[in-house]
């Protein structure tokens, strides 16, 4: 598979496609994208050309979409993924809300703060 990172051709947008394309984290492994990977999560991943490689890890990289803003813990109750950040598909399946979104799946009474959930006394 070539680069998936979108350019501009004419008044349209295309992917790259350039080869060789090496795995990009958009939540990079130091802000737990391997937390992903290991739940076989890969929202996060794309390929990238060495070029577009080079520019994903700049600043404006949120903004493009070639870097994804938050971070990535496990949850110590569930050891599920938990996510803080603004990304609304991770927020949904991942996301640290009042309570965890796995937590609540799992049954489980409260998150990381022994919370008691909505609805439990």
């Amino acid at each position: 598979m070539g680069c998936e990172a979108m350019i501009p051709v004419g008044r349209t947008w295309t992917m790259c496609g350039r080869e060789p394309a090496d795995l990009h984290h958009k939540i990079t492994r130091a802000r737990g994208g391997l937390i992903l990977d290991h739940h076989g999560e890969t929202y996060h991943q794309m390929r990238l050309c060495r070029e577009h490689h080079g520019i994903a890890h700049d600043k404006p990289a949120f903004k493009t979409g070639l870097l994804i803003d938050g971070f990535i813990t496990t949850c110590t109750r569930c050891r599920e993924p938990k996510y803080e950040g603004t990304d609304l598909y991770l927020t949904e399946h991942y996301g640290a809300r009042e309570v965890h979104v796995q937590c609540v799946r799992a049954g489980l009474r409260g998150a990381d703060s022994g919370e008691v959930l909505r609805g439990e006394a």
